[in-house]
């Protein structure tokens, strides 16, 4: 394993990468309340055939944390993601494959930028736009993010730091961690402005409350698309992955029917299948 800092809009990117840079190129984007750490699983899957690209994002871990809410819009997270694949993977498209808000970048990036990436493998992530009409549509996706107002709160790094973390823990209640890799959870959230920068994610997200708005648009299936979903996620529902089929019905979706939100965690081989199985259909036709 190597780091780097990448460095994009003076924010310092903290980098590891995995195998040989020679190979073909994929950068894993993880989700909240995590941080580059909890793709260490599938990084070592793939790492024997694939050059893995593993970032903090900004405002996380080791990752620097600019204060202000301005610095965290989907547009900067796409464009640190295209400063990486330039460095690290200079004139090439690269695969990305995200989870949760990782998801969300890899489908940004593919929307605005498509010339950049050359397929992605997305996981328990909505589309902005897919997200912002079941966030004014569908009842029960509203319900089931409730919890976005309180993050987006003033106020709320506080209560996300109470009690040892309890909240941020109670996240991750489905994946059995070990003491040490909840002790190495707390250590990332306790570094200085890291809270704050985690919040402003959501924050900075017009897209992710009822009656916002999205400049996101909808990719055309030029770019290879596959949407993984565990099939008992409470926060982001199953039908929110089924919403895809209205506006992209070339998009392949597959439910894990024993998973819920925690792919990553708890279904690395699954991840690992898509991402090496798809890709190597489609380089032979």
């Amino acid at each position: 394993m190597q780091h780097h800092t990448i460095i994009n809009d003076d924010v310092r990117l903290h980098v590891t990468t995995h195998g040989s840079p020679a190979a073909p190129a994929i950068i894993l984007l993880h989700g909240f309340p995590d941080n580059g750490h909890g793709w260490q699983q599938v990084a070592t899957l793939l790492a024997a055939d694939w050059y893995v690209i593993v970032p903090d994002g900004r405002g996380i871990y080791r990752s620097d944390a600019p204060s202000e809410t301005s610095a965290y819009t989907i547009q900067h997270l796409v464009t640190d993601v295209l400063r990486i694949a330039e460095q690290l993977a200079p004139h090439r498209p690269v695969t990305l494959c995200g989870h949760d808000w990782g998801g969300v970048v890899a489908w940004a990036a593919v929307s605005l930028h498509p010339d950049r990436v050359a397929r992605a493998v997305i996981c328990n992530a909505p589309h902005p736009a897919v997200f912002l009409d079941a966030l004014n549509h569908d009842t029960a996706q509203q319900h089931a993010s409730r919890y976005i107002s309180a993050l987006r709160s003033e106020g709320f790094e506080e209560r996300f730091a109470q009690n040892d973390y309890e909240i941020p823990l109670g996240a991750f209640a489905s994946v059995p961690l070990t003491a040490h890799q909840k002790d190495a959870l707390r250590a990332a959230w306790a570094r200085p402005g890291r809270i704050r920068g985690a919040l402003n994610w959501y924050r900075a997200a017009d897209f992710a409350i009822t009656g916002g708005t999205c400049d996101i648009p909808i990719p055309d299936g030029s770019i290879p698309i596959e949407l993984l979903w565990g099939a008992h996620d409470g926060s982001l529902l199953v039908s929110l992955a089924e919403r895809h089929r209205t506006t992209m019905p070339w998009l392949p979706i597959r439910v894990l029917p024993d998973a819920d939100h925690w792919l990553p965690w708890t279904h690395p081989q699954q991840i690992f299948h898509q991402i090496v199985y798809t890709n190597d259909k489609q380089t032979t036709g």
